[in-house]
């Protein structure tokens, strides 16, 4: 079976800083209502207890880009990220070091669709019965109303 659901990764609805990235996906498995309901409710706790990744800490502060090394290198372990990870970042102060020993955190910058990246994979690893289809929503038939565009200013 298919369904379609809608990946959402920072401020969304505006009431922030209003930036944020919005992924479509189609997704098949035997039973897609189960499934999309694992990936809302339980997928987090999965993958801090049956992986040791925390994903739900990950990136959580406002302008955080960047992976205590210790999350880094669990996700290389489970072949999540590879080894360009590890490699020193040109706008770093630590010219010399692959990561902050300071505050612990790799000096490798991530983006949203980095985070979408790992987002996936983790999915692949602990539901492979899970197919997640990237969806170019752009692709969808559009239906349009001459109506309506009084509504807007």
């Amino acid at each position: 079976m298919q369904a379609w659901f809608k990946w959402v990764c920072g401020d969304e609805c505006g009431d922030g800083h209003g930036k944020y990235l919005v992924k479509f996906f189609c997704i098949e498995a035997d039973d897609t209502d189960e499934a999309i309901k694992y990936l809302q409710e339980r997928f987090e706790k999965d993958c801090k207890e049956k992986l040791g990744v925390p994903i739900e800490d990950f990136f959580r502060e406002y302008e955080e880009y960047k992976l205590k090394k210790a999350d880094a290198e669990r996700l290389l372990e489970l072949g999540i990220i590879d080894e360009s990870c590890f490699k020193e970042d040109e706008e770093t102060e630590d010219d010399d070091e692959e990561y902050n020993h300071e505050s612990g955190y790799l000096n490798c910058f991530f983006s949203a669709h980095d985070f979408l990246d790992i987002w996936v994979k983790l999915v692949g690893k602990l539901r492979p019965d899970i197919k997640l289809v990237d969806w170019d929503d752009s692709k969808l038939p559009r239906v349009e109303t001459t109506g309506g565009y009084g509504l807007f200013e």
